[in-house]
């Protein structure tokens, strides 16, 4: 609303912020994304001039810039892809930084199909684009999946265990254990000098 310069009490605007309130109108209750293609479809232009590889630089932007609170440059980032895209762009756009792509299948329908490894190294790297390099050919087995250094990944849920057997399957041998705390997990990695998190 505030990159569209929209008023807050505008019509388009409270489309946009009462996206999940039934209307009559389209149909499209709780699709932010077609509200937003019905708000932007008279104020973008009808050909898009942008590549891949230059969304791709601008959600990069726009993700590092929010990490960093940097609202200024996420605004301007965000008005760069509404000028230069159209609205059914923006409209997939959307949907794939929400996550919800409303296609009718599953993530892992389309990783089994892509490669049968596909799904377990996603799910230890969260990776998509090292996923996309590593598997493209199906014929090729992945035969060693492995958490990499400065790699994100996905820790493996864990149930409660009795420390007297842990003890017995370490075979008496030194080990740390992590104190499991509410909220967010946070990843640090750790090579002399250099941190990563």
């Amino acid at each position: 609303i505030e990159v569209l310069g929209l008023p807050k009490d505008g019509k388009d605007a409270l489309k946009l912020l009462n996206y999940r309130a039934p209307t009559g109108s389209q149909g499209c209750v709780g699709d932010f994304a077609m509200i937003a293609y019905f708000v932007l479809k008279q104020r973008c232009p009808k050909e898009g001039t942008l590549t891949i590889e230059q969304v791709n630089t601008i959600l990069d932007s726009v993700a590092n810039n929010n990490a960093l609170k940097k609202r200024d440059i996420v605004k301007k980032s965000l008005l760069k892809l509404i000028v230069q895209s159209t609205a059914l762009e923006q409209k997939w756009l959307i949907r794939m930084i929400i996550k919800d792509m409303k296609l009718g299948i599953s993530q892992q329908s389309v990783f089994s199909i892509f490669h049968p490894d596909a799904i377990e190294l996603h799910n230890v790297t969260t990776d998509l684009e090292k996923v996309c390099r590593q598997l493209h050919d199906p014929s090729v087995s992945l035969s060693n999946i492995s958490i990499m250094l400065f790699s994100a990944f996905k820790p493996m849920l864990a149930s409660i265990a009795n420390i007297q057997h842990v003890e017995k399957q370490m075979h008496n041998q030194s080990f740390y254990i992590e104190t499991k705390l509410d909220g967010e997990r946070m990843q640090m990695h750790k090579d002399g000098d250099v941190y990563k998190y």
